[in-house]
């Protein structure tokens, strides 16, 4: 699922794929994009029946099909990703969030932060600092430490 904006232009405002744009994107623009992200790029025609391709850094990322869908159409898919034992959505915990600089995930007890190209990353030692993680980077308060179903 993408987020199609109809201002003066159409534009693709898509927050849910994880390290990413940080801006929209012009659908109706032919050219490279700048982004703190990397360089994107959107072909074929907004308007048109035709797949929209975005591009991040020269690599294909996706394939956008521009027809509108209904909220309810994305239940099979969501609800395979509740409840199928291999999905990834099953076997891990992420908060991952953009900064101006970068990004910042917590992945179980794993703290990456990433500031101008620059990667750091650490164990985090005590549900204590996990739970101290959740406030500073997310703004989250937790009584305790999530865990996965089962665990």
């Amino acid at each position: 699922m993408t987020l199609r904006v109809d201002l003066a232009e159409p534009w693709l405002a898509d927050v849910g794929f994880g390290r990413f744009a940080m801006h929209p994107l012009r659908l109706s623009f032919p050219g490279d994009q700048p982004d703190p992200g990397g360089t994107f790029r959107v072909t074929g025609s907004p308007g048109g029946d035709g797949d929209l391709d975005v591009f991040h850094d020269g690599e294909p990322a996706y394939r956008v099909d521009p027809r509108p869908y209904a909220l309810r159409d994305f239940a099979p898919t969501c609800w395979w990703q509740q409840t199928f034992p291999g999905s990834h959505f099953r076997k891990s915990l992420t908060c991952s969030i953009s900064t101006r600089a970068g990004r910042i995930t917590l992945s179980r007890d794993r703290l990456i932060v990433t500031e101008d190209g620059h990667r750091q990353e650490r164990t985090l030692t005590s549900d204590a600092e996990i739970l101290a993680a959740y406030r500073r980077y997310f703004a989250i308060t937790l009584d305790r430490v999530p865990v996965i179903d089962g665990e």
